[in-house]
């Protein structure tokens, strides 16, 4: 999607072509809830405010229930809200105001103010500074929806792609050293509650639209036992009595989860997560610190979101030796960690391997590859295999027995399922 701003757009508001509102609206399950909430709360002759109303469908249901409606919206998607608002018959109810909408003079009061203005973990849609404003239009005994938002937070081991593709090797590639800006940064999931490593905790309760902030919290994880990877928010936001939105894990939504990541461990039943997540509104960046026990290790960590490329220094260690001898040294002592059923080191040796290779020990690839490929498999690094299968058939696809058969299903499990089907079938 593209939120680069157009020419003509106002300072404010978070610029989002039509593909942005389209993923908006065609999630059933936002639909339903808005939907269901404004039959609720709306009654003829009310006054109702659409904060940042893009291509306006909450402003045209306030209005089919027969409110007067001030639509507002400071980009150029307003166009199509009031296209749409002439369509159906609804324009005279509808007063539209392309404006900021966090200085905007409120117009008359109004009895309920509706908006969708929660980003992924609530703060990332960049209407955080509106919602507060639009308490100015409320008339006595008005009030918002949603009225309460709750967040939460909890441990998950999840397939980070990002993380998978610069720290699993890449086609005997060391891409790792962009490690530190892919930790400092957020990213999107959709889990299941499977995912999750420990209990959900309640970081951050709003009240819209006066109590907005801050969002600030200490929190502690009692871990059960997997592959821990990222802490991930969610939130849950009460639309009308009895009309909750969820958007956690098991939840299908277009929002889906938001992850910050974490050092990357094997933990244990017992260890614990200890972290410190802040908002940093004026700078708009998440800042999460704390420490993870595991085994009586402790393992402390650092992120801030959004980080600067030009002004972070990245790690740059000296590149190993290279060549048939030391590439078969690796390979050895990967076959002897897989044989004690360490497919962790078993991987990290096959990783090394591969990357010792010169082009003149090219025909020691698919070999190598291809036990790279199923051990990456057997840890559900199914992307890592899936390269690193292709790199053994080298375009050939009966040419290693064990590569063709695994490769669909390290296709199916990355979420490639025409490619397992057509390209690459099972048998």
């Amino acid at each position: 999607m593209s939120h680069e701003r157009p020419k003509g757009a106002v300072d404010h508001g978070h610029w989002a072509g039509l593909e942005y509102h389209h993923q908006l609206l065609e999630d059933p399950f936002r639909t339903d809830a808005y939907e269901r909430a404004i039959r609720a709360l709306v009654r003829p002759g009310m006054r109702v405010l659409d904060l940042g109303c893009g291509t306006g469908v909450l402003s045209l249901l306030a209005a089919r229930q027969g409110a007067i409606v001030h639509a507002v919206e400071s980009t150029p998607i307003i166009r199509v809200a009031q296209a749409l608002a002439r369509a159906n018959g609804l324009d005279a109810q509808i007063r539209f105001h392309q404006a900021d909408a966090e200085t905007m003079e409120p117009v008359e009061p109004v009895d309920l103010v509706i908006s969708d203005f929660m980003g992924r973990f609530v703060v990332d849609d960049g209407m955080l500074a509106a919602a507060r404003n639009a308490g100015r239009w409320l008339a006595p005994g008005g009030r918002f929806a949603p009225s309460k938002i709750r967040m939460f937070l909890a441990p998950a081991a999840c397939k980070l792609r990002p993380w998978e593709v610069f720290s699993t090797g890449f086609c005997g590639l060391d891409l790792s050293a962009a490690l530190p800006l892919l930790a400092n940064s957020g990213w999107a999931a959709a889990l299941t509650p499977e995912g999750l490593l420990g209990d959900a905790s309640l970081y951050a309760t709003l009240d819209p639209p006066h109590r907005i902030g801050p969002f600030e919290g200490d929190l502690r994880f009692v871990l059960k036992r997997g592959r821990l990877q990222a802490l991930a928010g969610w939130f849950e936001a009460d639309l009308a009595p009895g009309i909750t939105l969820h958007t956690g894990p098991g939840h299908e939504t277009h929002w889906g989860q938001y992850l910050f990541p974490v050092p990357v461990f094997d933990v244990d039943d017992g260890d614990t997560l200890d972290v410190a997540v802040r908002f940093d509104e004026p700078t708009s960046e998440w800042r999460w610190a704390g420490t993870l026990t595991t085994r009586g290790a402790k393992h402390a960590f650092s992120y801030t979101s959004e980080p600067e490329i030009e002004t972070r220094t990245l790690p740059a260690p000296a590149p190993a030796p290279r060549g048939r001898e030391a590439s078969l040294a690796h390979h050895e002592a990967a076959l002897a960690k897989h044989a004690t059923g360490d497919r962790r080191a078993a991987a990290d040796l096959w990783e090394a391997a591969v990357r010792a290779l010169r082009p003149e020990d090219d025909d020691l690839a698919p070999l190598l590859f291809e036990h790279l490929g199923t051990v990456r498999l057997a840890l559900g690094e199914d992307g890592a295999a899936a390269r690193a299968f292709l790199r053994a058939l080298d375009g050939t696809r009966s040419s290693r027995e064990a590569a063709a058969k695994h490769l669909p299903v390290a296709f199916e499990r990355a979420g490639y399922p025409i490619a397992a089907a057509k390209r690459f079938p099972r048998g």
